[in-house]
Formats: structure tokens, sequence, C-alpha cells
């Protein structure tokens, strides 16, 4: 790795190139991360890639920096415990791609309070039906059909998105 001074940093942040490449990058995750942890991605994923990138790599800067912005976001995530979904393969996505996990875990933002909470008890929590139904006061057929009517949602959320 290379020793980076702070001229550099100062030069590669402030570059509109580069800046263009963190918002369009960021916007992916607004939901999931505050505009500070987003910031924080942005200039240590330029510092990152400052700091490996190879131009005799036939790579462009703001290429390496694309990717460097998705894995400090990601790592940020991680970071703040923020559950990644583990959901049934109908929804369409595969659960064991980050990315993709967080687009799940967007959906569940558009279920209402109550139908959230019987998703993540259910898929995250491993929690029985009859153990759901106790909790949210419904019958195991009421808790299925409340997770069908959620799954379905995320389902068309994902389809559209």
């Amino acid at each position: 790795m290379k020793q980076i001074t702070d001229e550099e940093l100062r030069k590669a942040i402030n570059d509109p190139a580069n800046q263009d490449m963190i918002r369009r990058v960021c916007s992916y995750y607004t939901k999931t991360l505050s505009q500070e942890a987003l910031k924080a991605c942005g200039d240590a994923a330029i510092w990152r890639c400052l700091q490996s990138h190879r131009d005799d790599m036939g790579q462009k800067f703001t290429s390496s920096l694309y990717r460097f912005i998705h894995w400090e976001c990601l790592r940020e995530i991680n970071e703040s415990k923020s559950p990644y979904v583990e959901l049934p393969d109908e929804i369409g996505v595969s659960h064991e791609d980050p990315v993709q996990a967080i687009i799940l875990q967007e959906c569940l933002e558009i279920l209402p309070e109550e139908a959230r909470q019987i998703v993540v008890a259910r898929y995250i929590e491993n929690r029985t039906l009859a153990d759901i139904g106790e909790i949210h006061h419904y019958s195991k057929q009421g808790i299925q059909n409340i997770l069908a009517r959620s799954l379905k949602a995320m389902q068309e959320a994902v389809k559209a998105g």
C-alpha cells in the first residue's frame, strides 16, 4: 500500500468525478445509513482507493472507487449490527449477496410495523407460527396470512425496484 499525503487526499476528495461517484453509490444506502455515516464511508473509500488503486492495471480511479464505496457502506451496515434479512427464495433475491440483503431490508420498511415484526420473528428469529400468534394475538392461520401478504408486497417491491 502506498503512503498518501494530505494534499493527495484533499485533491481526491474535492475531485468532482469522485464526488459524483460517492453521491451515486451512497444513494443506494440512504434508507439504511445516516448522512454522517455515508460521508464517512465516502471519505474512507477514497482513502482506501488512493492506497491501493494502480493506474497500470487499466482501470479508472472512479471504477475502483465505486467498489470501495460499496464495501465501506456494507462494512458500516455490518458494524451497526443491522440484521440482514433471510427470507424465502420466493422473494426472488439472493440473500447471500449483501447488496441484495440490503434491498430486502429496505423492503421490510414498506410493511406496516406489526407485519414487519411478524416477518422478522418468523424469518430472522425463527419463531413458530404458534409462538408469533400468541405474541400478536392471532391464530396460526392469521399469522400465515399476514406473512403471505407481506412476502407478496416485498416481492412486488423487489420487482418494481
